[in-house]
């Protein structure tokens, strides 16, 4: 996505609500099975036909191609199968039981001990609290779970969009954005992103964690970008 300081929030706006709902999708994805009517939705509509056919590059595009193939391969499938198969392979890799194929939690990959709950669960926690938010099944789901961590930068976002008249408030917002990526998600999403990739026996979860790996870096440069070209605007904003 390309900006310019002249882009008014309006134009922002639009770019920052495809940027929540890819966001919002990939953290409902990663954190709980599809359901029957979910699944079939997808495949009835089947959005990555489109974005396939525009030869998107790198991960984001191999995840693309995958997820429309999917889709496209099982829109004669029974439904009721497919979702029992794909619950199955999300209980293998995320949750058990036996050993987790691709742990979806930061402190697993991060803490030193290399379990859940150790102190990425804390921190992340405080980045919540800093926003007014606590996860619904705290201290039975860790706060450091992927899906929840993606959800949380959908509702980042989401904030942002209402702070159009607020430079300052949405300046914060936004290095927040930035930190919160880089410094949890960008820490140890590829590394669970491409386990996925490596292990998983469906085409639907390993074309979502190829997108998933392509946007993160994707929307990194994005917010990288956002900030130089609106540093001006901000500056001018303060003084006045």
């Amino acid at each position: 996505m390309q900006i310019s300081a002249d882009n008014s929030f309006q134009a922002l706006a639009e770019e920052f609500n495809v940027r929540k709902s890819i966001y919002s999708l990939l953290g409902s994805y990663f954190y709980q099975p599809l359901s029957a009517e979910e699944l079939g939705k997808i495949i009835d509509q089947n959005p990555f036909e489109d974005l396939a056919e525009m030869e998107l590059s790198g991960y984001f595009g191999e995840g693309i191609v995958l997820l429309s193939k999917f889709f496209r391969e099982n829109s004669g499938s029974n439904l009721e199968q497919l979702t029992k198969r794909l619950k199955e392979e999300f209980y293998r890799l995320f949750i058990g039981p036996g050993p987790l194929v691709a742990p979806p939690y930061e402190s697993v990959y991060l803490g030193k001990e290399k379990i859940i709950f150790d102190i990425q669960t804390l921190q992340i926690r405080d980045c919540y609290r800093a926003w007014g938010l606590e996860v619904e099944k705290k201290y039975k789901e860790p706060d450091d779970h992927i899906g929840i961590e993606l959800q949380f930068m959908a509702y980042l976002i989401e904030q942002a969009i209402s702070l159009a008249n607020q430079p300052d408030k949405f300046l914060e917002n936004l290095l927040d954005q930035q930190f919160f990526l880089s410094q949890h998600i960008l820490a140890f999403g590829p590394q669970f992103f491409q386990r996925v990739i490596d292990k998983s026996l469906e085409d639907f979860y390993r074309g979502l964690s190829f997108l998933a790996y392509g946007f993160i870096y994707e929307d990194q440069s994005y917010l990288a970008q956002l900030l130089k070209e609106w540093e001006p605007y901000f500056k001018k904003a303060k003084a006045m």
